[in-house]
């Protein structure tokens, strides 16, 4: 069957748990080829702005993509954040004004390619706890219909920002369509996450310590917890009450699990947990599960989390790490145990492949196994969508058997942001780094900090707060050559501090240097450099 006709009864539209955990790469990638050719053909050429103009700068009939290997023989060019930001709106999939009927006769047609949701979608099952997600009539039908279908599909439901990204935060939006489908994906993910406590009969008590913001970390771990805990506690680390305060509730609650951004759990919560555990004489749980993201999770960040908890009386501790981006919307990677890898949450909504991208601009796709940069392809959903979009980092893929769980699918078996200034701004056109959980847009940040009077040159220096302890907090150094010797250093200072905060949602040390000593004597000067130790 060509990728052209509907997908067979045998394959919906979601996969469900079985074949999620037990299909091989060949049945995984024909559905995937299946699913993207149709949501090309209907909704991305016919609703996307941005889309629909590159298919024709290519001279490419969007018909003609029957698979994701398409993109690359057909000639498309990959997408880099610097083209996304210049004009976000376009990449939205809209049904804006008279555009209304032929953004639902395109769903229409992509559903009959694909078939509707299902009424409801199996997740998790416990003996205490049974989840799935009920879907609405909208996304259930063979033919959505009318206004109301149209802002289900195509409104705008809501927003995540990139952490810090950039000097404005570039909106990603999310339909109602979009924001089911993260739902599903999130639940999937956390179920992973508690299976243990609840295959133990433990009652699961969950706490989110992201910070409550516009950022993807908050809302997909308490929407996920809601959904596969017996209790969810949604706090936040914003400020609204201090560290010890929060230590201390958890305890009340006997919370079991948790999902932190690694430095602030490792250096602050615990061992404010540990001491409130020790004044206070209430116990800590007998199991703990841990989901640490929105920075690299070093080993020893693991090791020192688990010895502090064993040794306040806590016998199991799970320590996980997940990874993934605002840009991907429902797509979300996690770990099953700690150093198996990351598996895709989400692998029938989008699509992921491996690239190596030439000095040229040309690139290719790269064999499972082998290192490049990963490029998404969504396969369902509307709002902010980013076909052949360059993630920025520099992973390897396999699809083999997990040995920890012994699911197949999609893995990361490494991951990084490519650390090379010039391969960044070949792929992204940009270049960003992860400090402290938020996403730094270094370029933009240096250029805007260059503007301010008084200002000669700038490098920026990423370090660990505590010298040679990769677990230890990251700082952004901020090395000033001031253009006159008696420029005012206090207003100077107070004037980068300001700007990096507004921009990068990080406050910034300020070290002041001679301008000969900055530039040394090499041919380039290195205007970024990272001393930070790789994660183990």
């Amino acid at each position: 069957m060509s990728a052209g006709h509907p997908m067979q009864r045998d394959a919906p539209r979601l996969l469900p748990p079985e074949r999620l955990r037990d299909w091989d790469r060949e049945s995984l990638v024909r559905f995937q080829d299946r699913k993207f050719s149709w949501h090309v053909r209907t909704l991305l050429s016919q609703t996307s702005p941005f889309y629909a103009q590159l298919f024709r700068d290519a001279g490419v009939d969007p018909q003609d993509v029957d698979g994701i290997d398409a993109w690359r023989r057909l000639g498309l060019p990959l997408v880099r954040k610097d083209m996304f930001r210049v004009d976000p709106k376009a990449f939205s999939l809209t049904a804006d004004g008279d555009a209304s009927d032929t953004a639902l006769s395109a769903y229409r047609r992509y559903v009959k390619g694909v078939g509707p949701l299902p009424a409801a979608v199996p997740i998790w099952s416990w003996p205490r706890l049974r989840v799935e997600q009920r879907m609405p009539a909208t996304l259930t039908s063979m033919v959505p219909d009318g206004e109301e279908a149209a802002e289900f599909l195509f409104g705008v439901s809501g927003v995540f920002l990139p952490g810090g990204s950039s000097s404005v935060p570039v909106p990603i939006s999310h339909s109602r369509l979009d924001r089911e489908l993260f739902q599903i994906a999130t639940r999937r993910l956390h179920g992973v996450l508690v299976d243990a406590l609840h295959r133990e009969g433990d009652k699961v008590v969950s706490a989110t310590l992201y910070p409550q913001a516009p950022h993807m970390g908050f809302w997909m771990t308490t929407w996920g917890f809601e959904a596969v805990a017996h209790t969810h506690l949604g706090l936040s680390v914003a400020g609204i009450l201090p560290t010890e305060k929060l230590a201390e509730l958890t305890l009340q609650y006997g919370v079991n699990t948790y999902a932190a951004i690694p430095s602030y759990f490792r250096n602050r919560f615990i061992p404010a947990l540990v001491d409130c555990a020790r004044e206070s004489g209430m116990r800590l749980p007998p199991r703990m599960a841990i989901s640490l993201g929105g920075e690299a999770v070093t080993q020893t960040c693991r090791e020192d989390v688990r010895d502090m908890l064993l040794g306040a009386g806590v016998r199991e501790v799970s320590v996980v790490g997940g990874y993934g981006a605002s840009e991907s919307r429902f797509h979300l990677w996690y770990e099953c145990a700690e150093g198996a890898g990351y598996h895709s949450a989400s692998p029938d909504m989008v699509a992921c492949r491996v690239v190596r991208v030439r000095p040229d601009g040309g690139w290719d796709f790269v064999p499972d196994g082998e290192e490049g940069l990963l490029v998404q392809f969504p396969l369902d959903g509307t709002g902010t969508c980013l076909t052949g979009f360059i993630l920025g980092d520099s992973v390897v893929l396999t699809h083999e058997r997990c040995p920890h769980c012994g699911v197949r699918g999609p893995r990361l078996v490494r991951v990084g942001r490519a650390s090379d200034v010039q391969a960044q701004m070949t792929a992204m056109g940009t270049v960003e780094s992860k400090v402290r959980g938020a996403t730094v847009n270094l370029l933009d940040l240096r250029e805007q900090l260059l503007r301010c009077p008084g200002v000669a040159e700038i490098q920026l220096i990423i370090r660990h707060r505590v010298a040679g302890d990769a677990a230890s907090m990251d700082e952004l150094v901020i090395r000033c050559a001031s253009a006159q010797a008696a420029a005012n250093r206090d207003a100077l200072r107070e004037t980068l501090v300001h700007l990096t905060r507004h921009r990068g949602e990080i406050t910034p040390v300020i070290e002041w240097v001679d301008m000969d000593m900055m530039l040394g004597t090499s041919l380039k000067f290195p205007w970024l450099i990272d001393e930070r130790l790789p994660a183990h």
